[in-house]
């Protein structure tokens, strides 16, 4: 427990270290994973990243979190999709309550099948986080980029931008059109 003996402890003392150790170990909010499996859809098995480590103990790995819903960006008939690589960092929200009724369905609001509270069987994947070692330029306005930079369609001010490599197409709002590299034109 703590430095007291066990005979100086009040009963309010004992039930916040009991509380507080099962709650370190049950109640699961947000942790970041590393994917480690996707399945071309949209679903991923994912490793979280920061051990279990209780007091007075040595960390351990969590295990790996199978059938994580992947969140990508899109409503309606719109959608932003993109491959999810071996190593991927997400963000993992665990849900309030189990979604597993959710996750098998059609999305239509239904009861919780388990009484699961906080749980990372019930984590969601949010990809783009990425650790201060990792990181990497960003530029100025709204960009959809590889990681390098090399090939991206950019919108700076009202300026639109499509690179790649060293080929650029400039469009300005005023309707000029820049084409810096090799035109082809073809029928």
């Amino acid at each position: 427990m703590n430095d007291l003996n066990r005979d100086e402890q009040t009963l309010e003392n004992a039930f916040s270290l009991i509380i507080g150790e099962f709650l370190k170990g049950n109640l699961n909010t947000a942790l970041v994973g590393m994917v480690s499996a996707f399945d071309g859809k949209n679903r991923v098995t994912v490793q979280p990243v920061v051990n279990r480590k209780y007091t007075g103990q040595d960390g351990k790995p969590l295990p790996p979190i199978a059938d994580v819903p992947i969140s990508f960006p899109g409503a309606g008939d719109y959608w932003l999709t993109f491959p999810i690589e071996k190593g991927t960092w997400v963000l993992l929200l665990c849900s309030q309550r189990s979604i597993d009724a959710w996750k098998n369905g059609d999305g239509q609001p239904n009861d919780p099948t388990t009484p699961r509270r906080f749980s990372m069987s019930d984590a969601i994947a949010i990809p783009g986080v990425v650790p201060f070692g990792s990181s990497f330029d960003v530029g100025g306005g709204l960009e959809l980029r590889n990681k390098a930079g090399d090939v991206r369609i950019a919108i700076d001010g009202k300026v639109l931008t499509m690179t790649n490599g060293t080929g650029t197409i400039e469009i300005g709002d005023d309707g000029t059109a820049n084409i810096n590299g090799h035109l082809t034109v073809g029928a």
